[in-house]
């Protein structure tokens, strides 16, 4: 067996430290037995000699764990030394790009956004935001797409503005062998057009300081923290981590979720400035545009219920410019997308927008202009939204939520109820916002029946905050019977009433239940019954007939009241 073959032999077909040909040695035809990474080796390290000379380090970021696991080999054996940082979110890669840029690293970036993340741009801007003068010419960007010729002049466009000279194109949907033998070839091209054509600005090798690299690792450390802090409630000590993570380094996704964090305390203020600082760092992502349009609205609907109109109308203007910079802002980067390799946009780019719409309920707050703009644009991105829908379970919860609360909102009820209906039966947990939002905008829009329908649907969950949600089926139960005793549906109206009381309500509600049930009695023929409800009421509260407003609203229970007193004389022979 010749030498060659017996290398082949081993088990995992890979070669040993110390075993491989000379550098010069021909590929004859016996190569081809060799497995994949060992053949482009052999092909490969003669051409990467003077860029390894050039740059000793190479650390690189690529999703594809094939692609990753044998570049790094071949990479490495041709004399790099090879880091890698997989699977980062946005916050920590940029972090890493502009410490490995700092040390002089060659920087291959293989970047695919997941869900609300950044667009490769993004990156690259929010690198720009971290370090202003920090060069970015060692950074090579992985594309897989064709590399056709009004595709690059597009790319590089976007990319000269950062000082990125070259990006590697790898073809879509090909075998292993043919994208890694593509980034090899497109790193011997690198190095040419290093030596014809371009000047890459040297790096110092000493790089940066031990001290500089454990503030990278501490700040990863806080925002992972803050955010594990945040799923947990604890909102208070998130801010407390996401302060100590600024300070390090003001950064915009740590900016956003303080933010976040802020807001879900009513922190209304606090949030907005925080929102507005993260969208001077990044100002071509949609989030901090709609989520200050959100804290306007809110604004908004604070000044307005404090009787302060002209005030109201300046925050929900502003509001309005803000949610059409976010709408604009997504426009932008979808059409980026459809013609940009390696900009991909994000897969629920409205998801803030939708959040900002639902706190923009403007109705009976004498805001009358601001809500018909505010509808007009709901149903521009009920349209742009159709995708998120009660079949999609890939987009997060909130979202569909959100969504769901919009369409109801703009009585597409039938459309909004598939959404609640399946979060809720996907995630029970989520009943009390899902449901209890659909129950809040039925009732909003004067549809009692369905609202109070849902209510009683609620409370057969475990949910927070069970006793605010009674009042509000109490609400809805209470404006349910009126409509239906004016179509003279009074039995109707008696079954709501007694499934009201079937609930543990406060006294005062409990007496006012009984007063309509009382009333409602009267109206169906059952004076016996109507009388038994009035006592109950009076048993509860005895000053209840007493009390102003009672005699003008319940006239025929004065007057019933006034009946049994009379009975109960006669029956005690006082008459």
């Amino acid at each position: 067996m010749s030498k060659l073959k017996a290398r082949q032999s081993k088990k995992d077909g890979v070669y040993e430290e110390g075993e491989y040909p000379a550098d010069d040695a021909p590929l004859d035809d016996s190569a081809v037995m060799l497995p994949i990474k060992q053949r482009l080796y052999m092909k490969y390290r003669p051409l990467l000699s003077g860029l390894s000379a050039r740059f000793t380090n190479i650390s690189y970021s690529i999703d594809d764990a094939s692609l990753a696991t044998n570049l790094h080999f071949v990479l490495e054996k041709a004399g790099f030394t090879m880091r890698s940082r997989p699977n980062l979110r946005a916050l920590n890669l940029t972090q890493y790009l502009a410490h490995w840029l700092k040390r002089g690293h060659l920087i291959l970036l293989h970047y695919r956004p997941k869900l609300t993340d950044y667009n490769l741009i993004d990156l690259l801007k929010e690198i720009r935001a971290i370090e202003p003068a920090l060069s970015l010419a060692g950074l090579l960007p992985i594309f897989v797409s064709p590399a056709s010729s009004k595709k690059q002049l597009e790319v590089f466009r976007m990319l000269s503005g950062f000082g990125v000279r070259f990006a590697m194109f790898l073809t879509p949907n090909a075998s292993l062998e043919k994208n890694l033998d593509e980034a090899l070839q497109s790193l011997a091209s690198y190095h040419e057009a290093l030596e014809r054509d371009f000047f890459v600005e040297e790096k110092e090798p000493k790089g940066v300081s031990a001290r500089e690299t454990s503030k990278i690792e501490e700040y990863a450390y806080l925002v992972q923290t803050g955010e594990e802090l945040m799923r947990k409630g604890r909102l208070e000590d998130a801010i407390n981590v996401f302060t100590e993570a600024i300070a390090i380094k003001p950064n915009f996704k740590a900016l956003i979720n303080r933010g976040d964090a802020y807001y879900k305390l009513r922190k209304v203020v606090a949030a907005l400035n925080d929102y507005r600082e993260a969208q001077k760092m990044l100002d071509t992502a949609p989030d901090p545009y709609a989520k200050i349009s959100a804290c306007c609205f809110t604004l908004a609907r604070e000044a307005a219920r404090s009787e302060d109109s002209g005030k109201a109308r300046r925050w929900a203007e502003v509001g309005m410019k803000h949610i059409n910079d976010a709408v604009g802002v997504i426009k932008k980067v979808q059409r980026e997308a459809k013609n940009i390799p390696g900009m991909t946009a994000p897969a629920t780019p409205y998801g803030p927008v939708l959040f900002a719409l639902t706190e923009a309920d403007f109705r009976e707050m004498g805001l009358e202009d601001e809500w018909k703009r505010i509808t007009e644009l709901a149903s521009r991105v009920i349209e742009e939204t159709r995708d998120i829908n009660a079949d999609n379970q890939d987009v997060e919860i909130e979202a569909r939520i959100d969504r769901a609360i919009i369409l109801a909102r703009n009585r597409h009820y039938e459309e909004a109820e598939k959404i609640f209906r399946d979060v809720t039966e996907k995630d029970p947990g989520s009943a009390g916002p899902a449901f209890n939002n659909f129950a809040v905008e039925l009732r909003k829009n004067g549809e009692f029946g369905k609202a109070f329908e849902i209510y009683q649907e609620l409370l057969k969950f475990r949910i927070p905050d069970r006793e605010i949600v009674v009042e509000n089926m109490v609400t809805a139960g209470l404006r349910y019977g009126a409509t239906l005793r004016m179509a003279g549906r009074g039995e109707v109206a008696t079954s709501v009433y007694l499934s009201v009381l079937g609930q543990r309500v406060r006294e005062k509600t409990r007496q006012s239940v009984l007063c309509e049930l009382a009333a409602t009695c009267l109206e169906t023929g059952a004076p016996a019954e109507a009388s038994s409800r009035l006592m109950e009421a009076v048993y509860l509260n005895p000053a209840l007939m007493k009390e102003p407003g009672f005699a003008a609203r319940y006239p025929r229970l004065v007057e019933l009241s006034a009946e049994m007193k009379d009975k109960l004389d006669e029956a005690a022979g006082k008459r």
